[in-house]
């Protein structure tokens, strides 16, 4: 019976493991488990074993599971010249810092270059404007994160009803 107890870390806050493991009597190796923990991009992080001022350390690379779900938009139909939100939707809550995903958007629609989901948060919403257009134009909104994106339609419509008035004569007694 006995071993050896050897003290295990981990740099950072990406990976947890256990404090210490014991190499039992006879054996050259033990096996551990470290959990990684939800990061919001893939981090490198180093596991280090420490037995009788011998450090050993090992590179271990936690890969970011948190992901972009989806873009959303209400209204999806408007008339140029009016406003619609869009809602970036995470797969998970946003981590301590919260998460940046950027916006772009086609013609006719204009939107901020990113949107900040709050720690704890799963989606943040953002204004789009759109331009006045004189025949249906479609404008696809995307959201990018961690290397994914997500795509919504906004479809965007001539305006209706009175475009221009003008009164003959322009004077009146």
């Amino acid at each position: 019976a006995g071993g050896t107890q050897v003290a295990l870390s981990a740099d950072g806050s990406a990976l947890t493991t256990r404090p210490a493991v014991v190499v039992l009597a006879g054996n050259a190796t033990v096996t551990f488990i470290a959990t990684g923990n939800l990061v919001s991009f893939t981090t490198k992080t180093t596991v280090t074993a420490d037995y009788n001022s011998v450090r050993v350390t090992a590179a271990v690379v936690v890969t970011a599971t948190l992901a972009l779900a989806s873009i959303t938009l209400s209204p999806a139909i408007l008339a140029g010249g009016n406003a619609s939100i869009g809602t970036a939707t995470l797969s998970s809550p946003a981590t301590t810092g919260g998460i940046v995903v950027t916006l772009s958007a086609a013609t006719g629609a204009t939107v901020p270059a990113s949107v900040t989901v709050l720690a704890g948060n799963l989606s943040a919403t953002f204004s789009i404007g759109t331009s006045v257009v004189s025949s249906l134009t479609v404008a696809l909104i995307t959201g990018t994160y961690s290397g994914g994106s997500q795509t919504a339609t906004l479809s965007i419509t001539a305006a209706n009803g009175l475009a221009s008035l003008s009164i003959s004569p322009n004077s009146v007694v």
